[in-house]
This record gives structure tokens, C-alpha cells and sequence, in this order.
């Protein structure tokens, strides 16, 4: 929304309020005014007013057209209210005629505004043959200003549209019917949306009228008739337009559908939906014509009951064959209040924009139920609900003014990419969606019968005044309201408000122990989900957005309440320390997880809390606290979760009275650290104090309870006067636990006793030193298929992160399987190993703090396996339904001693397989069981069976992977191979059905092929001067083979050194974990390590090697010896002192200097710690110093890696960024 500069608003100003002075004046006298219309027969709180129509319609004229309105001046009108106040508004002239029927009617006019004090206060008003007529929306609710009586222009009535009562016994009911047109079924929530420029979707509109509706209106005109159009689809349009970004234009030849005489009109009956309806788009086409329109509707009056409108047509939806054919769509004015023609166009169109039913249950129209939208309990409040037509199941008699977010969602759309954008003319403009974020992660749950606040955080690029609507998003089953029934919605949405905030249920019902059956707390294990949808109010095109969450209800827990102070004879001193008790209700359970609370104070009678009496106290049920100066008697307690939305606030008033005598207040903060990380250092509290009754003498401090081992602590002053503050710190060095640590810090004055202030530390460490990884170990051979992974617990780990990779690198593209948050220290892997393949495995461990370092890898090889598969040849065998027994064979013709015997491929169906044993019987008449009644009511066995698969027979048993059999098949170890085998399939009880077959199975022998490792021959320290590199060589790092070459020994990085770096030389390529060279790197001196300069006097980098044939030599370790004295064995590595870098450490830029000019060019590198390259150049010489700009980088450390014809220089660089 673009707003007037503040002087530009200045000068108009006073131009404006001079108009809004004249036109409006109360009207005293009621006897004075015509008889009442009978729209305002049905208000029950109105202000009547004067109005000099005249003056306003031409002061309305001089208003400056709408997209125009920065380079024009501002029109400023006044408008009354019906509680006697006024609100001022910038007004520009808003046409919704075409522009050629504008032209023959030029005496009605639109016009839209908003509020000088708050841009999300909006009004749309119009003037013409039947007056004048006004819309606002303001936070308490819409107000309309419309004539008092027909036939006149003097006297109008200001009301809010909650005063308007429904007709008494008049049954509304919309002709929609679920699922009968195209495109309105939900399809599943988008749970955010994107956020852009608003385009205003602007729809020409085709409208009739039956003479029934002229007559119900008194109008003898056509253009009376098209006034009384014309302000419902402008009042229509304030709500569209700033949920909906749509906007309605009546069509240019709307008026050839006007029809004044009931006798003659082309409706059969004028006054029935019914009968109306089907007739609506023939009389459309036949005067308007089909191309002049892209949605149509017909205005027909005076139905007592049942139907009162059917929006069934869709906007742009040219078949008119169809039922959905735009032109379905019709209203019949049942009532002369403007609020209900207003709100049942809006709902018609609604349905001809896509939107369906949103509420949930309503007696005698259960078929107009959308169950895929039906968020709303009972009626529903929306323009989308059945309000004040569903008996005892209302919510209101009237909607409220506003679309549910689901009829947002379905209506945006629909009209911005569906078929509804295929005919609307789309206007750009300035206004910008506003964004909105949830401060919660989904899945949490809170206890049942507990009040909980939601909130959002909305922002809005261009400054508007935003406001915020809480609903609930549940579907569930077609339920009572106030008694629901598995997920079903329990909480009626709320008009939106400026706050970010909605309490659950109202905060008034919960203040004055109320209950009502629209806003009910869940009472069993249940699924919540809540959205909150921002709109930025724009009267130009409304921008909106949405988020949502979700979490549950957990009914072991609940109802969490406030005990004391909870009745209104209580009462607590200033300077106090009193207790504040209330009833935990098992929210410290393992599902909601409540182990803090806040206790807050209010002193306006528990609707704002201003005071926080303790924050993140343990959630014990008990909290002493300081009573703070603040007298009242309005007095309430809230206990709320530190780390969740629930709640609670004691049931009654009381009374906080002034201090009874002198002495001092002391408060510490925070009262509970609920986590404090000893890697963090230390603990500050704040205390402070304050005098009561002008008490002055000193306050001596000290701390009771007992710290661990080299705890300390310190005052920032012990001795204070009242009114001073200091601190409390604390230091846990060398602390190696996780617990509760229990302190209270005492004050003592002179004439007083002691006053004693708790404190509550949970203190955790980061010490994960006894962490070992234990099976797989390190090094281990020929596993089959798959294997158990384990390791040590850790004391101060909760859970742990588990990695399988075929590098140590443990990239993306390394990864096999890997699982987060175990809480045991094992792991179970769930596919299969590949055969003669390198794995590596590690964890890390995790506790409150966040993850420690991942252990160094454990590598593992798995078993080379050679084998011999046999299928049967004699299939498919039948299986009769009885009990009988089925057997295939196989023959195997050659002789060999069994050591490991599989079955692959085994297929059998039977109805059901938990009927079956099977067995497999040896030439030599071994028999061993496979199967026995395994797996209940399934048809179908697709496995294999083998004594090292991971995992016994799963259920349904048909991934045909293997696993291990009823009785081992290690049985057969030690017999020969040849002979005829026999898979025997055996009927114990008769199954349903036609019986089975035995449809395949494989006999495999296998054996494992032994591989001869490499050997490593030499492993010597290399010696290298601090900052500067060295060639390991073949003298000092040696593996041989039997079998392979040198060239085809492959050395694999596990983990690099720590203080320096690995290079292949001649391509000066930088390695890291799971960087490979070969024996040949290490004979042709181009295995480099570069030391990185800083005070260290070992390094190490760990490596495995591997042959050709599948042969590996374990995790090695090579050691590295920081020596002044160490002799460089190649030229061009290091040159000590060589360059020097500054700043170092540094920020913004780091400048490389020559301690002397080096000839030829130079290349300069930067690389991480992972030797990867993020910055390269090359420069003509190294006479003058060069600069690299290091702002982007992130912190951290990196080597500058300079080449030149003297050698290469290598530094460390440390990157710090404020």
C-alpha cells in the first residue's frame, strides 16, 4: 500500500476534515424519522443519522480515480460509527460498472477506502438512484451505513452487522452438492505458499434480475435496480478483494437482464431457486451473451426457506453443456438486511471461484458436507459455512465477513493457475504478499484438558498492517459439536486479528472459568494441525500467506493446572518469597517432554502477564519466587512450559499488598539453567535488589550447596546495598558428569535474617573419551552377506549417528547406510554387503550439547565368495488343498565336500503358507526344517534361505532375500555334494482356496576364496622442519604383493594428518580421507606431506592398502616427527621464512610478502584443511607483495600454498570473521 509523504498528508488534511464536517449529523429524535425499512427491522442496536446526500455525492465526485491516487490529491470523508465515533478515510473513486454501463448510468458510483489511523480499517461505499451505502471493516466487527428507509436519501442507520438478527424460522440451505462440479475437492493442503507481487484477478460478472427482486426492492427503474446490484457486489468486493486478491465488475449490457415485472420476466418462477436456477444461464447468454461474461448470476427475491442460492457454475467455464457452465449461479434475497445479500453472494461466488463447504456437521443437510474441506466444528463461522442454518450444531447466526483458509487456499488457486486464470483479466500491482513463520517444529505433543497459545511472526515488505487468523485444520468424522470423534475439528475459527496470537480456548473463557461447546481442549490421543493465515489488508488486491503445524495430544498426560495461589482469599507481600505449586499431570513424560516452566504474573486479572516470577524452573510441581512490587488485587498466576505451548493460570483473583516492614527484595536470574554445557566456560547470574520501606544497610552475599571437583564461583561484589546489582559465576573445570547441581545464594542484612534464593543447573559434558567402536573391529575378513555393527556407551552420550561407506571420506556418493538418533549402541544394517568390497564404519555420539567428533573409522572386508547354483527342472509341482506331501528334486552329478550350503530363488504359493513345513533332504537322507508354519494368513513363499543372513523369516516372506532357516543347513557340512537333493513341501492342515504350487528353488554350494594380503615391509617416521614439507619414500613407507605390482598396490587415506598436508607432487593434487595413491607414487617422490607451520611436534595420517585380487593390509599408522633438524629430500618444497602473510589472523584480506624477490612466475593457492583449492592465481614474479581477498570465506584454517623456480613456500592463514 503506498502511503502520502507526511507533509504532502499535512496540507491535505485540513481540506479533508472541512468536507467531513458537513455531511453527517445524529439524529435525536426518533419520531422524527420515516417508517423503518425492513432490513433494519431485523438490527437491534443502530444510530440513526442525517445526511446531506447532495453535498456528499458531489464532495465524492471531486475523489481521484484508483491507481492514481500518488499523483492526485487525497480525498479525505468522515464516517460515523454506531458507537457515536467517527474514523477518517482516504477515499478513491473505485469503479465496478463496465465502463459502458457506467456510461449509462453515470449516477452510481463506488468508491474504497481506508483508515487515516489504521490502513487495516477499510470501507467500500457507494451513491446512486437509491441512496447511499457504506461498508467498513474494523477489528470489533463490520459496520454498514444504509437508508432507514426506501424511497429517500436523508435518513440512514449506522449498526454492526452482529447486531442483525437471523429471521425467525427461515432454514437457509445453499444448492451446492459435494463432488458434483469439477475442480472443488481438496486435494491436499499446501502447507506454505509462495510468496510475490499480488496480481488482482478481475472477473466481469453477468448479472439478472427477476421482477420478483425489483419489486421485493421497490424499484420501478432499471437503474434502481442495477444500485441495488451494484452495492451488493461492491460490498462483496471489500471481502474478496483482500482475501481473495478477485475483484467483480458488472458486465457492460447487465442491464438487458434486468427485468422489473414479475409477469412478463422470462423466470418461471422468480421467487424458487429451485426453479430458477436452471433457467439463469439460458436468460444470460440469450441478453448479455455468452463471450460478454466469465461468471453469471441471477438475483431473484423473496424465498421464505430451504434453498436460498446454488453456486454450481464455474468462472471461465465456457461448455454449456456442463453443470459447472458459468452462468449456474443464483441468489434469492430472502431478507432486506444488506449483510445477508452480501454474505450469500459472497458464498455463491464463492462455489463459482472453486471453494467448497467448510464446516463439519449440520442436522438435515448432512449431503452438503465436503468431507475433504470440512475444517470448520458444526456450522462454521465462514463465508464458506452453513451459519445460523444447523440447529443446535451453530456456531453463529450470522458468518462472519471472511474466508476459512482452506476457501483461500481452493479460490487462489483456482484463479491464479487454474481454469478461473484463463478469463480474468489479471492487473499488476506494487503490493507485495506478506511472509509468516511458526517457531515450531511439527510432531510435538501437549497434555489433553490443558489450555495452549499459538503465535506467528508475519512481516510485509511494504509496511501494511497486518492481521493474523488462527484456524484449526483437522478433518475427521461428521461430529457433534463440542464432542468429536477421532480427528475431527473441535476449535471454530476466530476473525482475524492484529494480533500474532490466538489462545485455545478464548482467554475470557478461560479468565472467567467458562466453557462453550465451539472451542473444546482434546481429550484423547489425537492429531492437532493449526494454520495461521496473514493478510496485509491492501485495498488494492489482498496479499496473504499461510504456515501451519502439527502435533498431537498425548492423554497420559493432563490436565496440567495451577494449585496455589488458585482462590481469591490469598494473599502475598511485596519482597515475599512465596510458593507457587501446581499439578505436573505427567507432561515430564516421554512424549511431551516438559521438564521446565515459566511462572508469570498478571495484575489485570490474567489477560496480560507482565511479570516473569521464574523462568525455565524445573517442571517439579514447586517454585518458591519473589513477589515484586506490584500492588493490586487482580493477582493471577500462569504456568506455562518453557519449551512448548501449554499452560495454565490460577483459577481466581488475589491480592498483592505493600511490603509490613522494612527490609529488601533479592532476585536472582535466570532461577534454572536447565542446560549448561561445561565446554561453554562458565555461568553468569544476575542479582539484583531493591529496598522495602527505605531499609539501607549492607547485604552480604554467599553461596550454599556444593560444587564438583574444582568448581568455583565468584560475586561480582558480595556486600551491596540495597538497590545494587551484581553476579553470580560459576566455573566447572574438568567436569566430566551429568547432573542436577542444587545452590542457593543467601543475603543477610543487619536486623534480618537470611534470605535464600534457589538455583537449579543441569550440567552436562561433552566427554565422550570412553567411546570405542567394538565389532566389525578393525581389520576384519570375509564377512558374508551382513553383520552386526556395535560399540561401547558412552556415560555422557543419549544418543548416537551411525555411518556405513566404501570411503573413509563418507561422501554423499561413499554412503551405503547410515541412521541418526540410536539410542542403543548397535546397529542392524538392513540391506545386504556386496562380496570383496572395503567398507568403513564410525559413530559419534550425542548428548543435549549437540554431536561430538565421529570416532576414526573401523574398515572391514567382506568374503570373496565362489559358488555352484543348481535349479530344478522338474516344475512346476502342484499342491493339493489336503493334507499330502510334494516333493521336486535336483541332481547333482559332481562330488565335493559341503562347507557352505544356500537355497536361492525358493517360490511356493499356498493359501495359507502357515499350513506349510518344508524341508530339504541330502543324498545322504539329511533333513533339515526351512520352514514350519511360519508367517499366518499370506499365499505366497519368495526367499531364500542361508545360515549368515542377517535377519529369521520376516513376514510376509515375499522379497525374495534371504534369510536364516528353521533349523541350520550347516547340517550338511561335511557330506559330499553329489547325489539327488529333494525340497520337500508338506500339507499339515488344509487351507481355503485350490491349493499351491512349487514354482522354483535353487540349490547352491558355495565356498570362500582365500586371498593372500599385501605386506607392509617398511612403516619409518619421516622428519620434517616446522612449516616446511618433505617426500616420504620408499625407504620409509613400503608395501609389497605377491601378486601385484607396485603400480597396482592402493593406499586409501582413512584419516590425514592433523597439522599438515598430503600431496601427489607432480600434479600437485592435495589428499584427504579416502584419497588413493599407489606404491609408485611412493617410488617416484611424489608423495609430499607439507607441515602447516603451527606448534606441533608429531603428526600421523592412518591408510589401508590393497591389492589387485581383493588382498588388503589393515588401518596403518605412518608417523610424522616436527624436527628443526629434519633434512628436506627434494628442492621445491619448502624454503623456511620464505613468505610471511598479515594481517594473520584475518578478516577482510590477507597480503602475501616476499622476505626476498624470487625470479620467474608465481602460483598462488589457497586451500582448506580437506586440501580442496578455493582461491588460485598466477602472478608475473615475486618482487612485490600480493593481496587475496578473503571476506567470502568461511572462518576457519587454510594453508597459502605459493610456487616458484626456488621451491615452494607454504603458511597457515586463519580466517576470522566478527
Amino acid at each position: 500500500m503506498k502511503f502520502l509523504s507526511t507533509l504532502f498528508w499535512s496540507l491535505l488534511i485540513f481540506q479533508g476534515l472541512q468536507a467531513q464536517n458537513n455531511f453527517w449529523t445524529e439524529v435525536a429524535d426518533r419520531q422524527s424519522l420515516p417508517p423503518i425499512s425492513e432490513g433494519l427491522s431485523v438490527v437491534q442496536h443502530y444510530q440513526p443519522l442525517a445526511l446531506d446526500y447532495e453535498a456528499i455525492q458531489q464532495a465524492l465526485m471531486t475523489a481521484p480515480m484508483e491507481f492514481s491516487q500518488e499523483n492526485s490529491p487525497a480525498f479525505l470523508l468522515s464516517l460515523p460509527l454506531p458507537d457515536g465515533r467517527t474514523e477518517v478515510f482516504q477515499v478513491v473513486e473505485s469503479p465496478i460498472l463496465a465502463p459502458e454501463l457506467a456510461a449509462r448510468y453515470p449516477e452510481i458510483k463506488t468508491y474504497r477506502g481506508y483508515s487515516t489511523s489504521n490502513a487495516a480499517i477499510t470501507t467500500r461505499l457507494d451513491v446512486g438512484p437509491v441512496g447511499f451505502h457504506a461498508i467498513i471493516t474494523l477489528p470489533q466487527g463490520r459496520v454498514i451505513i444504509e437508508p432507514y428507509a426506501p424511497q429517500q436519501t436523508r435518513y440512514y442507520a449506522a449498526y454492526f452487522v452482529k447486531d442483525v438478527e437471523t429471521p425467525a424460522g427461515i432454514r437457509l440451505e445453499c444448492g451446492y452438492v459435494p463432488g458434483q462440479a469439477g475442480g472443488l475437492e481438496h486435494s491436499g493442503a499446501l502447507e506454505t505458499r509462495d510468496v510475490g507481487l499480488v496480481s488482482l484477478k478481475k472477473y466481469t460478472i453477468g448479472l439478472a434480475c427477476s421482477g420478483e427482486f425489483a419489486d421485493y426492492h421497490n424499484a420501478s427503474t432499471k437503474a434502481q435496480v442495477l444500485a441495488q446490484m451494484t452495492q451488493i457486489i461492491n460490498f462483496a468486493n471489500e471481502f474478496m478483494v483482500r482475501d481473495l486478491a478477485v475483484r467483480l465488475e458488472i458486465a457492460a449490457n447487465t442491464d438487458a437482464a434486468i427485468f422489473l415485472d414479475p409477469a412478463t420476466d422470462p423466470y418461471t418462477n422468480g421467487s424458487s431457486v429451485m426453479e430458477s436456477f436452471a433457467q439463469t444461464a439460458e436468460i444470460l447468454n440469450a441478453n448479455l451473451g455468452i463471450d460478454n461474461y466469465d461468471l453469471g448470476h441471477s438475483f431473484i427475491a423473496g424465498c421464505s426457506s430451504g434453498t436460498v442460492g446454488i453456486g454450481r457454475g464455474r468462472a471461465c467455464n465456457n461448455q454449456i453443456a456442463a453443470d459447472e457452465f458459468k452462468g449456474f449461479g443464483i441468489s434469492c434475497q430472502y431478507s432486506g438486511n444488506s449483510s445477508f445479500a452480501v454474505q450469500l453472494v459472497c458464498h455463491e461466488v464463492g462455489h463459482q471461484l472453486s471453494a467448497s463447504h467448510t464446516f463439519n456437521n449440520c442436522p438435515d443437510a448432512e449431503g452438503a458436507v465436503t468431507a475433504s474441506s470440512a475444517y470448520e466444528p458444526g456450522s462454521g463461522s465462514t463465508i464458506m459455512s452453513y451459519a445460523g442454518s444447523c440447529g443446535d450444531q451453530n456456531i453463529l447466526m450470522n458468518s462472519d465477513a471472511y474466508y476459512h483458509t482452506q476457501s483461500i487456499e481452493q479460490i487462489r488457486t483456482y484463479t491464479q493457475s487454474g481454469l478461473g486464470s484463463t478469463c480474468a483479466e489479471s492487473i499488476p500491482t506494487s503490493n507485495s504478499d506478506p511472509s509468516v513463520n511458526l517457531p515450531y517444529e511439527n510432531g510435538f505433543f501437549i497434555p489433553v484438558r490443558t489450555p495452549f497459545e499459538l503465535t506467528a511472526e508475519g512481516a510485509d515488505p511494504d509496511g501494511d498492517a497486518l492481521t493474523y487468523c488462527w484456524e484449526e485444520y483437522d478433518l475427521g468424522p461428521t461430529s457433534p459439536i463440542g464432542n468429536p470423534s477421532l480427528d475431527a475439528p473441535i476449535f471454530r475459527s476466530v476473525a482475524p486479528t492484529s494480533s500474532p496470537n490466538r489462545v485455545f480456548p478464548s482467554l475470557l473463557k478461560i479468565v472467567n472459568n467458562q466453557s462453550n461447546n465451539n472451542e473444546v481442549l482434546p481429550t484423547y490421543n489425537r492429531n492437532l494441525t493449526f494454520r495461521c493465515t496473514v493478510r496485509d489488508n491492501d485495498p488494492e488486491a489482498g496479499g496473504v500467506n499461510w504456515a501451519q503445524v502439527q502435533f498431537k495430544a498425548d492423554q497420559t498426560a493432563g490436565p496440567f493446572l495451577v494449585t496455589a495461589p488458585n482462590t481469591g482469599d490469598v494473599t502475598w507481600k511485596v519482597g515475599e518469597y512465596r510458593e507457587v505449586t501446581w499439578n505436573v499431570a505427567n507432561t515430564t513424560n516421554p512424549r511431551v517432554k516438559c521438564h521446565y516452566v515459566n511462572i508469570k504474573l498478571s495484575v489485570d486479572g490474567g489477560f496480560t502477564y507482565p511479570y516473569t516470577l521464574a523462568a525455565s524452573t524445573p517442571n517439579d510441581g514447586s517454585a518458591f519466587v519473589s513477589v515484586p512490587d506490584a500492588v493490586t488485587a487482580d493477582a493471577r498466576v500462569r504456568v506455562e512450559a518453557a519449551n512448548n505451548i501449554f499452560f495454565d493460570i490460577s483459577n481466581a483473583d488475589f491480592t498483592i499488598a505493600p511490603a509490613s516492614g522494612p527490609g529488601f527484595a533479592i532476585d536472582v536470574s535466570p532461577v534454572a539453567v536447565p542446560l549448561f554445557c561445561t565446554s561453554q566456560g562458565n555461568i553468569t547470574f544476575d542479582i539484583t535488589t531493591a529496598p522495602l520501606l527505605g531499609y539501607d544497610s549492607t547485604i552480604t552475599l554467599s553461596l550454599l550447596g556444593s560444587l564438583p571437583a574444582n568448581g568455583s564461583y565468584a560475586f561480582g561484589q558480595n556486600s551491596l546495598t540495597p538497590g545494587e546489582s551484581t553476579t553470580l559465576t560459576l566455573e566447572l573445570p574438568d567436569y566430566t558428569g551429568h547432573d542436577t547441581l542444587q545452590l542457593q545464594v543467601s543475603a543477610e542484612g543487619p536486623g534480618l535474617g537470611a534470605t535464600n534464593r534457589s538455583l537449579y543447573i543441569i550440567a552436562v559434558s561433552s566427554d565422550f573419551s570412553s567411546l570405542q567402536l567394538m565389532a566389525p573391529a578393525d581389520g576384519t575378513s570375509d564377512i558374508v552377506l551382513s553383520t552386526n555393527f556395535s560399540w561401547t556407551s558412552a556415560p555422557n552420550a543419549t544418543l548416537y549417528d551411525f555411518q556405513l561407506a566404501t570411503s573413509p571420506a563418507f561422501g554423499v556418493d561413499d554412503m551405503v547406510e547410515s541412521a541418526e538418533g540410536l539410542s542403543a549402541p548397535g546397529y542392524t544394517p538392513t540391506q545386504l554387503f556386496e562380496e570383496n568390497t572395503l567398507y568403513f564404519w564410525r559413530v559419534r555420539p550425542i548428548n543435549e550439547c549437540g554431536p561430538g567428533e565421529w570416532l576414526p573409522p573401523f574398515a572391514f572386508h567382506t568374503a570373496i565368495v565362489d559358488c555352484a547354483n543348481t535349479a530344478a527342472n522338474d516344475l512346476p509341482i502342484n499342491i493339493a488343498n489336503n493334507p499330502n506331501t510334494k516333493i521336486s528334486k535336483i541332481n547333482i552329478p559332481t562330488d565335493g565336500i559341503i562347507s557352505d550350503l544356500n537355497l536361492t530363488n525358493v517360490e511356493v504359493t499356498f493359501q495359507p503358507v502357515n499350513s506349510l513345513r518344508i524341508f530339504l533332504v541330502s543324498p545322504a537322507g539329511t533333513e533339515v526344517r526351512l520352514w514350519n508354519l511360519d508367517c499366518l494368513n499370506t499365499g505366497l513363499i519368495r526367499l531364500g534361505f542361508d545360515d549368515e543372513a542377517p535377519t529369521e523369516i520376516t513376514c510376509p516372506p515375499d522379497d525374495n532375500l534371504p534369510v536364516r532357516p528353521d533349523q541350520p543347513l550347516s547340517a550338511f557340512d561335511g557330506e559330499n555334494t553329489a547325489g539327488v537333493w529333494q525340497l520337500k513341501v508338506q500339507v499339515v492342515t488344509s487351507g481355503f482356496g485350490s491349493g499351491g504350487t512349487i514354482k522354483s528353488w535353487r540349490l547352491e554350494f558355495c565356498a570362500a576364496v582365500a586371498t593372500t594380503p599385501p605386506t607392509l615391509i617398511t612403516n619409518e617416521t619421516l622428519a620434517v622442519p616446522p612449516g616446511e614439507g618433505n617426500t616420504i619414500t620408499k625407504q620409509l613407507l613400503e608395501v609389497q604383493d605377491d601378486v601385484a605390482t607396485p603400480s597396482q598396490v592402493t593406499y586409501t587415506i582413512v584419516t590425514p594428518p592433523a597439522h599438515g598436508q598430503l600431496y601427489r607432487w607432480s600434479l600437485n593434487e592435495p589428499l584427504g580421507a579416502g584419497a588413493h595413491f599407489s606404491q609408485s607414487t611412493i617410488n617416484t617422490y611424489n608423495l609430499v606431506y607439507v607441515h602447516d607451520g603451527s606448534a606441533t611436534q608429531t603428526d600421523a595420517f592412518t591408510f589401508i592398502a590393497e591389492d589387485n585380487e581383493g588382498g588388503w593390509l589393515p588401518t596403518q599408522v605412518f608417523n610424522i616427527d616436527i624436527d628443526e633438524g629434519a633434512t628436506v629430500s627434494v628442492k621445491d618444497v619448502v624454503a623456511a621464512n620464505a613468505i610471511s602473510l598479515a594481517p594473520n589472523p584475518t578478516s577482510e584480506s590477507v597480503r602475501i610478502n616476499f622476505r626476498k624477490a624470487l625470479s620467474g612466475g608465481v602460483s598462488v593457492q589457497l586451500l582448506n584443511l580437506q586440501g580442496q583449492q578455493v582461491l588460485q592465481g598466477r602472478y608475473a614474479d615475486g618482487n612485490t607483495p600480493i593481496e587475496l581477498n578473503t571476506a567470502q570465506l568461511p572462518a576457519g584454517a587454510y594453508f597459502v600454498q605459493v610456487r616458484t623456480e626456488q621451491g615452494m613456500f607454504t603458511e597457515k592463514l586463519v580466517v576470522q570473521h566478527r
